[in-house]
């Protein structure tokens, strides 16, 4: 494989102590050597996963960002952003390190025009002054209007399971119910006029390709616009029953009947979505231990539609996170596209 290396959100709580130490040693292998009743040595073999990357403070997030660019001209400054790192005004997100990478640029200030929400990594856009913040903005408009039956954005996704379809291409409605004073997001097959109108349902193209499969995981590609309540995420488990690996808010909606995916109503699912062993023991994890893996959704590629001045498009691609690229080793999940799957931008024209 090419490129695929390495890379723990909260640790799970097991019932007893003994199955908490089992949870926590398939993640961290440890060898204790004792004699006369004292440790002389204690040696630690660490997950891939508990090498992800965690914010500590905003400089060394800032130089984290710095090595992730991938692509800065004419003002224009694209960034794989990585898992975890959110994007609201608050403490610990990307906004605390538009000053910093402003400095190292030259620019006086840097703003931050299109980005993933906090838990999936991938492209991520600033913008030098706001003429060029309008530019791309009117770009991902046009892009939105022109190909809104095919979405220029597309997610990676290793996926639990196998989609119920290989591919497909439809529209669905999403929405949020009320149940028991917990609002839930679903989706919707079918929906009214009226309910579009009044806001209460956004409507969305999605389209997705299963890339490559195994026994118990696939590697699927998502393109769509709408991102309304993570509503690609929750396609793939309440459409297609096959939940983003690591997601442990859509994930336990699909349970087993008999080695067969069946959905749960979301007031009904578990908190935690139990894995098949054969999975985690691929993962080298054991049964417990679901809420250590880290999502596995990543915005792979963006499309600014004739962005550039001479009319061509500008298509910026980015890597998945090094644990992901683990994981497709581990599951052996590959695709042809995946072994020149480098962060880069090309030009194509219309």
């Amino acid at each position: 494989m090419s490129s695929f290396k390495s890379c723990l959100q909260k640790v799970y709580f097991s019932n007893t102590i003994h199955s908490f130490k089992n949870s926590l040693c398939s993640f961290h292998s440890c060898n204790v050597n004792n004699s006369d009743q004292s440790i002389h040595e204690k040696s630690k073999s660490f997950h891939e996963y508990s090498s992800i990357w965690k914010y500590l403070d905003v400089e060394s997030t800032s130089k984290y960002l710095l090595e992730n660019v991938f692509y800065h001209q004419n003002g224009v400054v694209a960034i794989n952003k990585p898992l975890n790192l959110g994007s609201s005004r608050t403490e610990d997100t990307i906004y605390n390190c538009l000053p910093y990478l402003a400095k190292e640029f030259g620019y006086k200030y840097l703003q931050l025009v299109s980005v993933p929400d906090k838990y999936c990594s991938g492209v991520t856009l600033l913008s030098s002054n706001e003429k060029i913040t309008k530019r791309i903005e009117k770009s991902l408009k046009r892009s939105k209007a022109i190909f809104s039956r095919d979405p220029k954005q597309t997610f990676l996704a290793v996926t639990v399971g196998r989609p119920s379809m290989q591919e497909n291409v439809n529209q669905y409605g999403v929405t949020k119910r009320r149940k028991d004073n917990i609002n839930y997001p679903l989706v919707l097959h079918d929906w009214g006029a009226n309910e579009v109108k009044r806001r209460e349902v956004n409507v969305g193209f999605i389209r997705h390709n299963v890339l490559a499969t195994s026994e118990f995981a696939s590697l699927v590609s998502v393109s769509t616009w709408q991102m309304r309540h993570h509503f690609p995420r929750m396609y793939l488990s309440d459409v297609m029953f096959s939940p983003v690996l690591g997601d442990n808010m859509f994930g336990p909606r699909v349970g087993s009947v008999f080695e067969k995916p069946v959905l749960i109503k979301p007031w009904h699912a578990p908190a935690v979505k139990a894995l098949p062993l054969p999975l985690l023991q691929a993962l080298n994890a054991r049964s417990g231990s679901e809420t250590l893996i880290p999502l596995h959704f990543h915005l792979h590629e963006l499309v600014l539609h004739q962005f550039l001045i001479d009319g061509s498009h500008l298509v910026l691609q980015t890597e998945p996170p090094n644990y992901f690229q683990w994981t497709l080793e581990k599951l052996n999940l590959s695709f042809s596209e995946s072994r020149n799957c480098q962060s880069k931008a090309d030009i194509f024209s219309s």
